[in-house]
């Protein structure tokens, strides 16, 4: 299902669903809170469905939830995909949603049906602004619901504890409110970087091997559906790769998902065709782009996944953001570059409009860069 279907339907039927809950369980005497008893969780579920990026800075939410409650069974409820980011890390277990046109409502009445078998104590809903997760953690029968409070969002009512959202904080910390609305001190500690096996890695350096690679830099020209408006004009990306490879004879890999591999393509083909220092390595599992990732010596990359996965690993990192804001999402590294640019009808990504845009200027937030800033700022880093 596309993701703007996805928001339409959490939004006009989302709303209204949420609301009913409410004024029913208003209606039962339903609505007092269970008062939260720590020592006596024993399993959790928590929830975020979309956004690599987002998983990677919930990490330190996950790393004090563990630290907390070293004995209880952790589940996490995500789509398919993006249970391979930490597969061993913080879950007992996964729940993988199927997110089909189709099957939604016989979907959804499985899930619930299956979650509530399970006797949750606790449920943390790390969606900021999905309605279908709202709706999920109330009816999953867990004792003792936690998520985010947002005005005009509709959601907030159906949880017994609510965490305080603010768009001037990372979303790391953001994030952590989710435990410290329970009562609970944390520690801030930074974001982990995604798991790989040794056979990713392994699959990893045969590549290069086979590629002749070793020095090089990885670029991301991509975005997610979340938001396709996030990508950097190709015409800048042509300048840098050609400055990386020419410059510095540094191999550039571009990468993406098996989806963005037509994008990737043609991007070359129309800019790059014929330069030998030009590699294209889209199609990688997830795991194996981790591993990737680790080896390279500079990401340069849109306000995307592959950014933060640099962030985790400590490795040079130059990262362009248009649309989102760098303070709510920036990836926490000190060998991050952002270039960003304050305009009047920017950051247009907000939880308020269900992080949709419609873009009347132009795409201006990402246009105005200047291209001899960022070859300065990726000289700075390969010399």
């Amino acid at each position: 299902m596309k993701l703007n279907t996805l928001r339409y339907l959490d939004r006009k039927i989302g709303i209204p669903l949420c609301y009913a809950l409410y004024f029913l369980k208003r209606a039962l005497f339903l609505h007092a809170r269970h008062k939260f008893e720590k020592e006596k969780v024993k399993k959790i579920l928590v929830i975020k469905i979309y956004g690599m990026g987002s998983i990677i800075l919930a990490s330190p939410m996950f790393k004090n939830l563990k630290k907390n409650f070293p004995n209880a069974e952790i589940w996490f409820l995500t789509q398919k995909g993006l249970d391979k980011i930490y597969p061993t890390k913080f879950f007992s277990r996964f729940e993988i949603l199927n997110l089909n046109f189709f099957n939604a409502f016989f979907d959804f009445a499985r899930l619930v049906f299956k979650l509530r078998k399970q006797k949750f104590d606790l449920v943390i809903d790390l969606e900021i602004v999905s309605r279908y997760t709202a709706l999920l953690s109330y009816l999953c029968g867990a004792k003792t619901k936690v998520g985010f409070e947002i005005a005009g969002q509709n959601k907030d009512k159906l949880y017994d504890y609510k965490a305080t959202y603010h768009e001037s904080k990372n979303m790391s910390t953001t994030f952590l409110n989710t435990i410290e609305a329970l009562g609970i001190k944390t520690e801030f500690l930074p974001p982990e970087p995604p798991e790989f096996s040794a056979n990713d890695e392994k699959n990893i350096n045969n590549l290069l091997k086979e590629k002749n690679i070793s020095s090089f830099a990885v670029i991301n020209i991509n975005s997610s559906e979340l938001a396709f408006e996030r990508r950097l004009p190709l015409e800048f990306f042509k300048s840098i790769v050609l400055n990386i490879t020419n410059n510095y004879n540094l191999p550039a890999v571009l990468i993406g998902s098996k989806k963005e591999s037509e994008y990737v393509k043609s991007f070359i083909n129309k800019f790059l065709a014929g330069n030998k220092n030009i590699y294209d390595f889209t199609g990688l599992s997830l795991p194996e782009l981790f591993a990737l990732i680790k080896k390279s010596r500079l990401m340069i990359s849109n306000d995307s996944g592959p950014a933060h996965i640099a962030a985790g690993h400590n490795i040079l990192n130059i990262v362009f953001f248009g649309p989102a804001s760098p303070v709510e999402y920036g990836p926490i590294s000190e060998k991050t570059k952002i270039f960003y640019q304050e305009t009047f009808c920017g950051p247009c990504i907000s939880i308020y409009r269900d992080k949709k845009i419609n873009c009347v200027f132009g795409q201006r937030c990402l246009k105005n860069f200047d291209i001899n800033e960022i070859n300065e700022a990726i000289s700075g880093f390969l010399n």
